[in-house]
């Protein structure tokens, strides 16, 4: 079999939670960047949390050492979302059925040990060169299975087709939660960070008031918590022309996973139970978030503009398509569709106004470079990691701008200048 490393990206080609020919696999990391497998057996049974296929939950852990021994960060593993059966709405991901007898549905076969690669590699990091503000911090890789971003809650096994499946995600996430409490040492926490990348980038969103308010309860209010969410705001809005693709695609998994208990609570409130399935969109959450929030994204999130503005029909392979080739690769764009494009970035910019607001505790990198997940590093291998940008913030990149927005040193709250730009990282396939 493939390390996690490579298989990662395999599983993006796979189920497209992120535009194949972007997947690159960072730079070996140290040998302390190894994190351990812990498959957290009694979860069924104490919390009927369970993947897909009935599997337990799992994580992968690495403790914290010295000045970071205290301090954890939770990373939600992403992978796009399933649908009950397939449909021309089901836009990624296929099937839960199909799903079930994957990586991304059980844990069945996970491996021992995993270094973190396209997700969170660069995040998750022990190099204290590459990762010099959060290298020694203890680690939680949560195991991706249920395929609605850890908001899954119904009761019982539900029969697909013959195939029984478990819509639990919302359990995998107190498992593991308790377990890192009662087992890792996160009893004595001082601070947490909450993070993840595409779908796993959307549970951060999803997840960061209710955890915080589950920490505040069961470890102590005065604990620090912070959301970090990479890649996770896929925004409500038809395609350009005109089709709901994103919007059809969310409510079929809200609906049949029963996601409400996984949402934000405050979302919840403002919306008539018919209309629950809004908060599942991090527009919208965001909101109501008061956990101080740090979004990690592209204002031309590569997934998004192939799969959801320039998603032609519901068409995601290219054939017929006219866009295709714009949205994986802007230079390609006639003005037309520049300008189309530019009304997608636009759009992006207007939602994300909770963040811009100078007395908001968010704060926001937000580049123009075509990129989707950012989290593992955009880098040749023997480079360190780098997604830095001249035109924003002095030149920082992602987690060097989160690392002094975390610490007070900065605000954090400009997006940078329109495409198009000359100083974005060269991803092969894309540009």
């Amino acid at each position: 079999l493939l390390n996690r490393d490579k298989m990662s990206c395999v599983v993006l080609l796979i189920v497209v939670f992120a535009v194949g020919s972007q997947c690159q696999i960072p730079p070996k990391q140290p040998s302390n960047s190894t994190m351990r497998h812990i498959l957290l057996t009694d979860g069924p049974k104490r919390f009927g949390a369970m993947c897909l296929d009935g599997s337990p939950p799992a994580y992968y852990h690495r403790a914290g050492v010295g000045s970071g021994s205290k301090s954890f960060l939770l990373f939600f593993e992403g992978g796009g979302w399933c649908c009950p059966e397939p449909g021309p709405t089901c836009i990624v991901g296929g099937s839960c059925v199909a799903r079930s007898k994957s990586s991304l549905g059980s844990t069945k076969d996970d491996k021992p040990t995993m270094v973190p690669g396209y997700q969170g590699g660069w995040s998750l990091s022990a190099s204290q060169e590459y990762n010099p503000r959060f290298y020694n911090w203890n680690m939680a890789y949560l195991r991706y299975c249920d395929g609605a971003s850890f908001t899954g809650n119904v009761a019982g096994p539900v029969n697909v087709n013959g195939t029984t499946l478990h819509y639990r995600g919302y359990h995998i996430v107190q498992s593991v939660l308790t377990h890192l409490k009662e087992q890792m040492g996160m009893d004595s926490a001082t601070e947490v960070i909450v993070s993840g990348c595409s779908a796993g980038g959307l549970a951060a969103y999803a997840h960061c008031q209710p955890i915080t308010t589950w920490i505040k309860k069961h470890i102590g209010q005065s604990v620090r918590v912070t959301c970090w969410p990479d890649a996770g705001f896929f925004i409500n809005v038809k395609s350009q022309e005109g089709n709901p693709v994103v919007e059809d695609y969310f409510r079929n998994v809200f609906k049949y996973q029963n996601s409400t208990s996984g949402l934000n609570n405050k979302c919840l409130q403002e919306y008539p139970v018919d209309e629950h399935w809004k908060c599942f969109f991090s527009q919208n959450s965001l909101k109501y978030t008061t956990t101080p929030l740090f979004a990690w994204q592209s204002g031309y999130d590569s997934w998004q503009t192939l799969y959801e503005w320039f998603n032609s029909g519901y068409n995601i392979d290219g054939h017929g398509n006219p866009f295709y080739h714009c949205a994986r690769d802007l230079s390609s764009c006639n003005m037309t569709q520049l300008a189309d494009v530019q009304k997608f970035h636009n759009t992006m910019l207007d939602l994300y106004k909770p963040i811009f607001e100078p007395n908001s505790p968010h704060g926001i990198f937000l580049t123009s470079c075509l990129l989707h997940c950012q989290s593992g590093g955009y880098f040749p291998a023997s480079q360190k990691p780098h997604n830095g940008d001249p035109t924003l913030y002095g030149g920082l990149d992602g987690i060097a701008a989160f690392a002094a927005w975390y610490d007070g040193k900065l605000v954090a709250k400009t997006p940078d200048q329109p495409f198009p730009k000359g100083n974005c990282p060269r991803v092969a396939g894309l540009n």
